[in-house]
């Protein structure tokens, strides 16, 4: 996620905050019943009823996720949100 994120820098994850389009989110993904639990994090672009979309920074892309398979979506929240700004 860099240049939003750099490696190693510290981020909080709030699991009941719920995001909002443009948000920095961690979507977490099942893609079968017996496979581990993948996460990505990301931009939230798209919701729909068949997929949430993502934008990501490095390499510059946009990711669509089967909606059926997206476990939890969670908001990453920026240092502004952390100190109350």
């Amino acid at each position: 996620m860099e240049p939003q994120f750099w490696q190693g820098e510290l981020v909080i994850v709030h699991p009941h905050k719920p995001p909002r389009f443009g948000d920095a989110v961690v979507v977490q993904c099942q893609y079968e019943e017996d496979s581990p639990v993948e996460a990505t994090i990301g931009i939230l672009a798209k919701r729909t009823e068949k997929i949430v979309g993502i934008d990501k920074h490095n390499p510059k892309a946009q990711i669509e996720l089967p909606r059926n398979s997206v476990i939890a979506t969670h908001k990453i929240l920026t240092m502004n949100e952390l100190l109350g700004f």
